[in-house]
């Protein structure tokens, strides 16, 4: 009969659901740690700075806020260890969307 699941079919079905869902949650958590890392480590290299060059400016904090890849984060952890003044420090060119 045509409309009608069988038992197999429906449980192939609630399976392939069941996989969705998994892989949705793995998902969710992946995206989770990625965002995690990238706040870890925006909190620790302005903390650096500040420990390093004093009260660090709102523009910097802006230019660190702005990068997305965690990454990008780690030249300038060097940078700070070794870098005589805040405006030694070189950041990588801000990230934009192709479609704007």
């Amino acid at each position: 009969m045509m409309g009608h699941l069988s038992d197999i079919e429906l449980t192939y079905i609630e399976r392939l659901e069941l996989e969705f869902m998994q892989k949705g949650r793995e998902i969710s958590r992946a995206i989770g740690r990625e965002e995690g890392i990238l706040l870890g480590k925006r909190t620790f290299l302005l903390r650096l700075f500040a420990h390093r060059f004093g009260e660090v400016p709102a523009d910097i904090v802006s230019r660190i806020d702005a990068i997305q890849d965690h990454n990008l984060l780690d030249p300038l952890v060097v940078q700070a260890l070794t870098a005589q003044s805040i405006t030694d420090l070189t950041f990588p060119e801000p990230v934009t969307d192709e479609n704007d």
